[in-house]
């Protein structure tokens, strides 16, 4: 992340620093002292920056928070939609098994009902001529 590797050269800077800065305090009689004030406009420059590197860290941790429940809240989304995907599909697998039981019922009671008139014809003894005019259409094999 772009956090972890901010953080790992602001750390390497200040331990530099302060090596260098420990080497420099260590020895005060081998530094003068134009030397030392070079030194202390080093080290508050160093200051500076380790506190630009802060306003920094500071800044990308409030952006990686934004993006990190950004990302949280579109696999929520996501994991929202698949189930409503997800229950979408087993409706329409039982309507398509509904319609499917509806359509052998009808299919069942066409079938009851043509054995019911074929048996009533039967069993009133209608003759063919009776069965034709009775019909609402001529049927074509009976001319």
């Amino acid at each position: 992340m772009v956090y972890d590797g901010v953080m790992k050269r602001v750390t390497c800077y200040i331990l530099s620093t302060i090596m260098a800065l420990s080497l420099i305090v260590g020895i005060p009689s081998l530094v003068s002292a134009d030397r030392l004030s070079d030194v202390q406009a080093e080290i508050e420059k160093v200051k500076a920056e380790i506190a630009n590197y802060e306003a920094e860290l500071k800044r990308l941790s409030g952006e990686a928070a934004t993006l990190n429940n950004a990302i949280a809240k579109l696999r929520a989304e996501e994991g929202q939609l698949m189930a409503e995907i997800k229950l979408s599909e087993e409706e329409h697998a039982k309507l398509v098994a509904e319609i499917e039981a509806t359509e052998k019922r009808i299919s069942d009671n066409q079938e009851t009902i043509g054995y019911i008139i074929a048996e009533y014809y039967y069993s009133n003894d209608v003759s063919l001529l009776e069965r034709l005019a009775s019909s609402r259409e001529p049927s074509p094999l009976a001319l």
